[in-house]
Protein backbone atom coordinates (compact mmCIF):
# COMPACT_ATOMS: atom_id res chain seq x y z
CA UNK A 1 0.00 0.00 0.00
CA UNK A 2 1.09 3.33 -1.23
CA UNK A 3 0.68 7.00 0.89
CA UNK A 4 1.25 9.11 -2.12
CA UNK A 5 1.79 13.09 -0.69
CA UNK A 6 1.25 16.13 -2.25
CA UNK A 7 2.01 19.15 -0.79
CA UNK A 8 1.34 22.88 -2.70
CA UNK A 9 0.62 25.94 -1.26
CA UNK A 10 -2.02 27.03 -3.26
CA UNK A 11 -4.67 23.64 -2.87
CA UNK A 12 -6.84 22.88 0.22
CA UNK A 13 -6.33 19.80 2.37
CA UNK A 14 -8.50 16.35 0.46
CA UNK A 15 -8.03 12.94 0.25
CA UNK A 16 -8.06 10.09 -2.67
CA UNK A 17 -8.54 6.28 -2.02
CA UNK A 18 -7.60 4.28 -4.52
CA UNK A 19 -7.07 0.01 -4.64
CA UNK A 20 -3.77 -0.23 -2.95
CA UNK A 21 -2.99 3.41 -2.54
CA UNK A 22 -4.18 7.06 -1.53
CA UNK A 23 -3.25 10.33 -2.27
CA UNK A 24 -3.26 13.12 0.50
CA UNK A 25 -2.87 16.72 -0.75
CA UNK A 26 -2.08 19.55 2.41
CA UNK A 27 -0.85 22.90 1.90
CA UNK A 28 1.85 21.44 4.47
CA UNK A 29 3.55 17.97 5.30
CA UNK A 30 2.67 15.98 7.60
CA UNK A 31 6.04 16.81 9.98
CA UNK A 32 5.58 20.69 9.14
CA UNK A 33 1.31 19.84 10.31
CA UNK A 34 1.99 18.43 12.88
CA UNK A 35 0.44 15.31 11.56
CA UNK A 36 -2.57 17.53 11.01
CA UNK A 37 -3.54 14.91 8.37
CA UNK A 38 -3.56 12.15 9.58
CA UNK A 39 -7.68 11.82 9.73
CA UNK A 40 -7.60 12.03 6.44
CA UNK A 41 -5.05 9.23 5.98
CA UNK A 42 -6.41 6.67 8.44
CA UNK A 43 -9.92 7.24 6.54
CA UNK A 44 -8.41 6.93 3.54
CA UNK A 45 -6.22 3.71 4.10
CA UNK A 46 -9.61 2.53 5.56
CA UNK A 47 -11.30 2.74 2.12
CA UNK A 48 -8.47 -0.15 0.97
CA UNK A 49 -11.12 -2.20 2.71
CA UNK A 50 -14.26 -0.49 3.16
CA UNK A 51 -15.55 0.86 -0.32
CA UNK A 52 -12.41 -0.86 -2.43
CA UNK A 53 -13.41 -4.06 -1.90
CA UNK A 54 -16.86 -4.02 0.37
CA UNK A 55 -18.01 -2.01 -2.32
CA UNK A 56 -21.96 -1.12 -2.81
CA UNK A 57 -23.36 -2.91 -5.77
CA UNK A 58 -24.27 0.01 -7.58
CA UNK A 59 -21.20 1.29 -8.49
CA UNK A 60 -20.54 -1.35 -11.09
CA UNK A 61 -19.85 -1.96 -14.26
CA UNK A 62 -17.60 1.28 -13.69
CA UNK A 63 -18.59 4.06 -15.79
CA UNK A 64 -16.85 7.48 -15.05
CA UNK A 65 -19.30 8.92 -18.21
CA UNK A 66 -22.29 9.25 -15.96
CA UNK A 67 -23.11 9.60 -12.20
CA UNK A 68 -23.30 5.81 -10.16
CA UNK A 69 -25.82 6.68 -7.30
CA UNK A 70 -25.80 4.10 -4.30
CA UNK A 71 -28.33 3.93 -0.98
CA UNK A 72 -25.47 2.75 0.46
CA UNK A 73 -22.41 5.61 1.16
CA UNK A 74 -23.62 5.74 4.42
CA UNK A 75 -21.84 2.66 4.95
CA UNK A 76 -19.33 3.02 1.84
CA UNK A 77 -18.48 6.51 3.47
CA UNK A 78 -20.39 6.95 6.54
CA UNK A 79 -18.55 3.60 8.52
CA UNK A 80 -15.10 4.68 6.76
CA UNK A 81 -15.75 8.15 8.44
CA UNK A 82 -16.04 6.72 11.76
CA UNK A 83 -13.61 4.28 11.91
CA UNK A 84 -11.09 6.58 10.57
CA UNK A 85 -10.43 8.69 14.03
CA UNK A 86 -10.80 5.53 16.05
CA UNK A 87 -8.18 3.71 14.62
CA UNK A 88 -6.06 6.59 15.70
CA UNK A 89 -7.51 6.45 18.76
CA UNK A 90 -7.08 2.42 19.32
CA UNK A 91 -3.29 2.87 17.62
CA UNK A 92 -2.58 5.36 21.23
CA UNK A 93 -2.48 8.76 18.79
CA UNK A 94 -5.11 10.53 20.10
CA UNK A 95 -6.27 11.26 23.68
CA UNK A 96 -9.56 9.74 24.46
CA UNK A 97 -10.61 13.25 25.19
CA UNK A 98 -9.72 14.48 21.29
CA UNK A 99 -11.46 11.37 20.22
CA UNK A 100 -14.17 12.03 22.36
CA UNK A 101 -14.35 15.47 20.84
CA UNK A 102 -14.46 14.87 17.45
CA UNK A 103 -17.14 11.88 17.89
CA UNK A 104 -19.33 14.69 20.14
CA UNK A 105 -18.99 16.90 16.87
CA UNK A 106 -19.81 14.61 14.69
CA UNK A 107 -23.20 13.62 16.58
CA UNK A 108 -24.35 17.32 16.93
CA UNK A 109 -23.95 18.40 13.82
CA UNK A 110 -26.30 15.03 12.57
CA UNK A 111 -29.02 15.49 15.46
CA UNK A 112 -28.97 18.93 15.18
CA UNK A 113 -29.78 18.97 11.74
CA UNK A 114 -33.08 19.64 9.86
CA UNK A 115 -32.54 17.79 7.00
CA UNK A 116 -33.19 14.48 8.92
CA UNK A 117 -36.88 15.35 8.67
CA UNK A 118 -36.67 14.92 4.99
CA UNK A 119 -34.68 11.56 4.83
CA UNK A 120 -32.30 8.95 6.13
CA UNK A 121 -29.35 8.05 5.60
CA UNK A 122 -30.28 5.77 2.48
CA UNK A 123 -31.83 8.77 0.76
CA UNK A 124 -28.87 11.46 1.84
CA UNK A 125 -26.57 8.35 -0.08
CA UNK A 126 -29.01 8.96 -3.37
CA UNK A 127 -28.62 12.58 -3.47
CA UNK A 128 -24.80 12.28 -3.80
CA UNK A 129 -24.48 13.58 -7.09
CA UNK A 130 -26.66 16.65 -6.53
CA UNK A 131 -23.87 17.55 -3.68
CA UNK A 132 -20.47 16.34 -3.77
CA UNK A 133 -18.90 18.06 -7.30
CA UNK A 134 -22.48 20.18 -8.00
CA UNK A 135 -22.20 22.33 -5.19
CA UNK A 136 -19.31 24.36 -6.80
CA UNK A 137 -22.21 25.10 -8.75
CA UNK A 138 -24.96 24.92 -7.03
CA UNK A 139 -24.56 25.54 -2.78
CA UNK A 140 -26.42 22.50 -1.08
CA UNK A 141 -29.66 23.59 1.11
CA UNK A 142 -28.72 22.57 5.06
CA UNK A 143 -32.62 21.93 5.39
CA UNK A 144 -32.68 18.83 3.24
CA UNK A 145 -29.34 17.60 2.56
CA UNK A 146 -26.83 16.21 5.79
CA UNK A 147 -23.86 14.72 5.14
CA UNK A 148 -23.79 10.63 4.31
CA UNK A 149 -20.52 10.94 5.83
CA UNK A 150 -21.33 12.59 9.38
CA UNK A 151 -25.06 10.47 8.81
CA UNK A 152 -23.47 6.99 8.47
CA UNK A 153 -20.51 7.88 11.35
CA UNK A 154 -23.19 8.22 13.90
CA UNK A 155 -24.78 5.05 13.05
CA UNK A 156 -21.80 3.22 12.70
CA UNK A 157 -21.37 4.57 16.04
CA UNK A 158 -24.81 4.02 17.31
CA UNK A 159 -25.06 0.36 16.43
CA UNK A 160 -21.47 -0.82 17.68
CA UNK A 161 -22.29 0.95 20.85
CA UNK A 162 -25.72 -1.09 20.82
CA UNK A 163 -24.45 -4.53 19.49
CA UNK A 164 -21.50 -4.05 22.10
CA UNK A 165 -24.30 -3.96 24.70
CA UNK A 166 -27.08 -6.39 23.43
CA UNK A 167 -25.30 -9.47 22.05
CA UNK A 168 -21.83 -10.48 24.00
CA UNK A 169 -19.19 -10.86 21.95
CA UNK A 170 -20.40 -8.77 18.65
CA UNK A 171 -19.23 -5.20 17.78
CA UNK A 172 -19.36 -3.61 14.59
CA UNK A 173 -15.68 -4.46 14.48
CA UNK A 174 -17.47 -8.19 14.25
CA UNK A 175 -19.96 -6.75 11.71
CA UNK A 176 -17.03 -5.55 9.27
CA UNK A 177 -15.38 -8.65 9.60
CA UNK A 178 -18.99 -10.64 8.07
CA UNK A 179 -19.16 -8.22 4.94
CA UNK A 180 -15.16 -8.66 4.49
CA UNK A 181 -15.82 -12.28 4.55
CA UNK A 182 -18.77 -12.54 2.27
CA UNK A 183 -18.14 -9.59 0.11
CA UNK A 184 -14.87 -7.80 0.71
CA UNK A 185 -12.39 -11.39 0.20
CA UNK A 186 -14.66 -12.80 -2.60
CA UNK A 187 -15.12 -9.34 -4.03
CA UNK A 188 -18.89 -9.75 -4.17
CA UNK A 189 -20.50 -6.49 -4.03
CA UNK A 190 -23.18 -5.79 -1.17
CA UNK A 191 -26.91 -4.73 -2.06
CA UNK A 192 -29.15 -2.80 0.73
CA UNK A 193 -30.77 -6.68 1.46
CA UNK A 194 -27.20 -7.90 1.96
CA UNK A 195 -26.16 -5.53 4.81
CA UNK A 196 -29.52 -6.86 6.00
CA UNK A 197 -28.84 -9.79 6.48
CA UNK A 198 -25.67 -9.66 7.23
CA UNK A 199 -26.63 -7.80 10.51
CA UNK A 200 -29.27 -10.40 11.09
CA UNK A 201 -26.58 -13.28 11.18
CA UNK A 202 -24.41 -11.58 13.08
CA UNK A 203 -27.20 -11.02 15.91
CA UNK A 204 -29.13 -14.45 15.86
CA UNK A 205 -32.10 -11.43 15.70
CA UNK A 206 -33.89 -10.84 12.27
CA UNK A 207 -36.74 -8.74 14.11
CA UNK A 208 -33.35 -6.52 15.32
CA UNK A 209 -31.84 -6.25 12.09
CA UNK A 210 -35.45 -5.40 9.94
CA UNK A 211 -36.04 -2.79 12.88
CA UNK A 212 -32.80 -1.19 12.41
CA UNK A 213 -32.98 -1.01 9.16
CA UNK A 214 -36.60 0.39 8.64
CA UNK A 215 -36.27 2.81 11.72
CA UNK A 216 -32.72 4.52 10.89
CA UNK A 217 -31.58 3.63 7.45
CA UNK A 218 -35.13 3.78 5.14
CA UNK A 219 -36.08 6.29 8.04
CA UNK A 220 -34.09 8.92 10.29
CA UNK A 221 -34.75 7.72 13.66
CA UNK A 222 -31.86 7.29 15.97
CA UNK A 223 -31.30 5.56 19.15
CA UNK A 224 -31.06 6.94 22.78
CA UNK A 225 -27.62 8.33 22.45
CA UNK A 226 -27.24 9.11 25.55
CA UNK A 227 -28.29 6.06 27.44
CA UNK A 228 -25.86 3.45 24.84
CA UNK A 229 -22.53 5.84 25.59
CA UNK A 230 -23.52 5.57 29.39
CA UNK A 231 -22.77 2.03 28.77
CA UNK A 232 -18.89 3.45 28.22
CA UNK A 233 -18.85 5.96 31.59
CA UNK A 234 -19.68 8.92 29.27
CA UNK A 235 -21.88 11.80 29.97
CA UNK A 236 -23.65 13.47 27.00
CA UNK A 237 -23.95 16.71 28.51
CA UNK A 238 -25.36 20.46 27.04
CA UNK A 239 -22.32 22.49 26.24
CA UNK A 240 -23.36 25.72 26.76
CA UNK A 241 -26.37 25.14 29.27
CA UNK A 242 -28.18 28.78 29.08
CA UNK A 243 -26.22 29.76 25.97
CA UNK A 244 -27.97 31.82 23.08
CA UNK A 245 -28.45 30.55 19.77
CA UNK A 246 -29.64 31.57 16.20
CA UNK A 247 -28.24 28.92 14.29
CA UNK A 248 -25.07 28.63 12.05
CA UNK A 249 -24.12 32.33 12.03
CA UNK A 250 -20.75 32.02 10.26
CA UNK A 251 -19.67 35.33 8.57
CA UNK A 252 -17.10 36.90 6.07
CA UNK A 253 -15.67 40.65 6.13
CA UNK A 254 -17.56 42.63 3.91
CA UNK A 255 -16.96 46.33 3.88
CA UNK A 256 -18.77 47.93 6.77
CA UNK A 257 -20.80 44.90 7.05
CA UNK A 258 -20.72 41.30 7.16
CA UNK A 259 -22.02 38.61 4.74
CA UNK A 260 -23.57 35.36 6.05
CA UNK A 261 -21.71 32.47 4.48
CA UNK A 262 -24.29 29.74 5.47
CA UNK A 263 -27.39 29.16 4.43
CA UNK A 264 -29.61 29.35 7.87
CA UNK A 265 -31.30 26.20 8.79
CA UNK A 266 -35.02 25.81 9.52
CA UNK A 267 -35.67 26.33 12.78
CA UNK A 268 -33.47 28.77 13.47
CA UNK A 269 -33.58 31.90 14.98
CA UNK A 270 -31.85 33.56 11.65
CA UNK A 271 -34.31 31.33 9.65
CA UNK A 272 -37.26 32.77 11.38
CA UNK A 273 -36.27 36.29 10.69
CA UNK A 274 -35.78 35.78 6.61
CA UNK A 275 -32.02 35.69 6.46
CA UNK A 276 -30.71 33.76 3.38
CA UNK A 277 -26.67 33.22 2.46
CA UNK A 278 -24.88 36.31 1.50
CA UNK A 279 -27.28 38.64 3.14
CA UNK A 280 -24.87 41.52 4.25
CA UNK A 281 -25.46 42.19 8.13
CA UNK A 282 -25.22 46.09 8.81
CA UNK A 283 -26.65 45.98 12.87
CA UNK A 284 -27.96 43.68 15.65
CA UNK A 285 -29.76 45.03 18.04
CA UNK A 286 -27.95 48.37 19.59
CA UNK A 287 -24.08 47.14 18.00
CA UNK A 288 -23.40 48.23 14.44
CA UNK A 289 -22.04 45.46 12.50
CA UNK A 290 -18.81 46.21 10.29
CA UNK A 291 -16.90 43.63 11.38
CA UNK A 292 -16.75 39.72 12.09
CA UNK A 293 -15.72 40.81 15.53
CA UNK A 294 -18.77 42.96 16.37
CA UNK A 295 -21.20 40.62 15.29
CA UNK A 296 -19.50 37.56 17.39
CA UNK A 297 -19.14 40.57 20.03
CA UNK A 298 -23.52 41.00 19.07
CA UNK A 299 -23.69 37.30 19.39
CA UNK A 300 -21.82 36.71 22.95
CA UNK A 301 -24.48 39.47 24.50
CA UNK A 302 -27.79 37.62 23.46
CA UNK A 303 -30.09 35.82 25.79
CA UNK A 304 -32.34 33.14 24.62
CA UNK A 305 -36.14 33.93 24.01
CA UNK A 306 -35.28 37.67 24.18
CA UNK A 307 -36.17 39.42 21.39
CA UNK A 308 -33.69 42.21 19.34
CA UNK A 309 -33.63 43.49 15.91
CA UNK A 310 -31.66 42.46 13.09
CA UNK A 311 -30.80 45.21 10.04
CA UNK A 312 -29.45 43.48 6.99
CA UNK A 313 -29.09 43.53 3.03
CA UNK A 314 -31.08 41.03 1.08
CA UNK A 315 -30.76 41.22 -3.23
CA UNK A 316 -29.90 44.83 -2.79
CA UNK A 317 -33.06 45.82 -0.55
CA UNK A 318 -32.39 46.97 3.33
CA UNK A 319 -34.80 44.90 5.42
CA UNK A 320 -35.53 44.87 9.02
CA UNK A 321 -36.89 42.32 11.16
CA UNK A 322 -36.63 40.45 14.68
CA UNK A 323 -34.25 37.82 15.85
CA UNK A 324 -35.42 35.78 18.68
CA UNK A 325 -32.66 33.67 20.08
CA UNK A 326 -33.15 29.93 20.87
CA UNK A 327 -31.42 28.12 23.44
CA UNK A 328 -28.08 26.12 22.23
CA UNK A 329 -28.60 22.76 21.37
CA UNK A 330 -24.59 22.15 21.35
CA UNK A 331 -24.20 18.80 24.05
CA UNK A 332 -20.67 18.07 24.23
CA UNK A 333 -19.18 14.23 25.05
CA UNK A 334 -17.45 13.78 27.89
CA UNK A 335 -15.72 11.14 30.24
CA UNK A 336 -18.38 10.61 33.49
CA UNK A 337 -15.65 10.91 35.79
CA UNK A 338 -14.73 14.19 34.64
CA UNK A 339 -17.89 15.66 35.79
CA UNK A 340 -18.11 14.46 38.99
CA UNK A 341 -20.32 11.11 38.13
CA UNK A 342 -18.15 7.85 39.62
CA UNK A 343 -18.32 5.10 36.43
CA UNK A 344 -18.48 1.37 37.57
CA UNK A 345 -15.78 -1.54 36.59
CA UNK A 346 -18.34 -2.22 33.89
CA UNK A 347 -18.32 0.58 32.22
CA UNK A 348 -14.68 1.35 32.28
CA UNK A 349 -14.51 -2.13 30.63
CA UNK A 350 -17.07 -1.27 28.10
CA UNK A 351 -14.83 1.61 27.27
CA UNK A 352 -11.70 -0.17 27.11
CA UNK A 353 -12.56 -2.73 25.06
CA UNK A 354 -14.33 0.06 22.65
CA UNK A 355 -11.60 2.43 22.39
CA UNK A 356 -8.66 0.88 23.98
CA UNK A 357 -6.62 1.49 27.19
CA UNK A 358 -6.00 4.78 28.14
Amino acid sequence: YTFIADYLPYITGDGMEHRNSTIISDKRSLYAANDAQLNTLSHEFFHSWNVERIRPAELEPFDFTRANPTPSLWVAEGFTQYYGPLAIRRAGEMSIDAYLATLGGTLNAVLNSPARAHGGPKEMSLRAPFVDAAKAIDAVNPNIFVSYYIYGATLAAALDLELRGRYPGQSLDTYMRLLWKQHGAPEKPYTIADLRTALATLTGDQAFADRFFAKSVEGSDLPDLAALLAQAGLTWQAANPGGAWVGAADVTADGPAVTLSQSPAAGTALYAAGLERGDRIIALGRTTVTSALDWQSALGRLKPGTPLDIRYIQRGKERAATLTPGTDPTKQLVRSETVGKPITDKQRAFRTAWLGAE
